[in-house]
């Protein structure tokens, strides 16, 4: 249960440390960043993002799984999947947002 567990707050903590550096990088370049669903519009512009509601939905089941504290074991379990399955896709938003820093940002002193 502890791994599990362990498993768990790392994805949010990945997904939640992804939206910080898609915010940083939208304030950057200027962008509005008032509301979240502006800074995932603009990732999905650049390319960092293949469809924001694909992230969102990650988000929703990282919520889901980190507040299911009086859900039943068999969704439990779900959560535990989805998350997993979903492990991936957050490493794929992790390297396109290198990819981006490495190609905008290379001269300033900043790579990936």
């Amino acid at each position: 249960m502890e791994s599990l567990d362990a498993f768990k707050a790392r994805f949010a903590e990945l997904q939640d440390h992804l939206a910080s550096a898609m915010r940083i990088i939208a304030s950057i370049e200027n962008e509005d960043t008032r509301t979240f669903t502006y800074v995932l519009n603009y990732m999905e512009q650049i390319e960092v993002l293949g469809d924001m509601r694909k992230w969102q939905e990650v988000r929703d089941l990282r919520n889901a799984a980190t507040h299911d504290y009086s859900e039943a074991g068999e969704i439990k379990s779900q959560n535990f999947d989805d998350l997993l399955q979903n492990t991936a896709y957050l490493f794929g938003v992790l390297e396109s947002l290198k990819k981006f820093v490495s190609v905008h940002y290379s001269g300033n002193g900043m790579t990936s």
